[in-house]
């Protein structure tokens, strides 16, 4: 794709199965020794972010799932508080197959802890119960960190793959931003 931030980017049906030259992948069950992780992008009129990811024990990134809240109107937000957001967060955590019982750590965005309105959006997701640690946002070291795990082996295995079940991820992380 022309002016695609990460040209290593491959959704290859191919290599579903195989693992081998797509990052897209058919979904599998987590194994319960696989640490998990929620990341959390936080918007209001823009879509806000939900994806869970599991790490073997190779370091190997699985995002399996996504909880994403944008309309039909490309790149516009549901307009959900934050309140609600934690709710149904915790709720998929409850109810969910691949996450209940689980210990999830989440990390997010800085923004979230920003005061400028009030109680910030951290504060309001943590009475519901949905805690966060603070992500590091440094532009350049994020981007270095996707180049890398996006990268092949020789034998065709990148360090991140995305559940081909994920839709809203594989749709938006190769648009330039």
């Amino acid at each position: 794709m022309v002016g695609q931030v990460f040209a290593e980017w491959r959704n290859n049906p191919d290599g579903y199965r195989s693992r081998r030259w797509s990052h897209v992948i058919d979904d599998f069950e987590i194994d319960d020794s696989m640490k998990i992780y929620r990341g959390f992008d936080f918007g209001y009129s823009k879509p806000f972010a939900v994806v869970w990811i599991a790490i073997d024990h190779y370091g190997r990134a699985y995002i399996f799932k996504e909880y994403y809240g944008c309309t039909r109107t490309a790149d516009t937000g549901v307009q959900m508080e934050p309140r609600e957001i934690a709710r149904r967060i915790r709720e998929i955590e409850k109810t969910d197959p691949q996450l209940k019982g689980k210990h999830i750590h989440g990390i997010a965005d800085p923004a979230i802890w920003q005061e400028t309105t009030g109680e910030s959006i951290a504060e309001m997701m943590e009475r519901e119960g949905v805690y966060f640690d603070k992500g590091d946002n440094t532009r350049l070291a994020g981007l270095m960190q996707m180049h890398y795990r996006l990268a092949f082996s020789e034998e065709g295995f990148p360090m991140l793959y995305i559940f081909k079940s994920c839709s809203n991820i594989i749709r938006t992380l190769p648009v330039p931003r």
